[in-house]
């Protein structure tokens, strides 16, 4: 016998808080839920992390980085 896979969607495009309430409040296990919040922390923590990089030096702050 298998098992029957339910497929979930889980929107994590808005804040922080709209994301947290979003797996709290979806219909999977409580492990996805914990793997789903260190996933979510572990991205957004690397691009905190490239957004408060500071700008190489020798380069003049007017010219924009792209």
């Amino acid at each position: 016998m298998s098992k029957k896979v339910k497929k979930v969607k889980i929107d994590l495009t808005g804040t922080y808080e709209e994301s947290m309430d979003e797996i709290d409040n979806s219909s999977i296990t409580d492990e996805f839920k914990d793997h789903l919040r260190k996933e979510y922390h572990k991205i957004y923590d690397d691009i905190g992390q490239m957004i408060s990089m500071e700008p190489p030096t020798g380069i003049p702050s007017w010219v924009k980085l792209t």
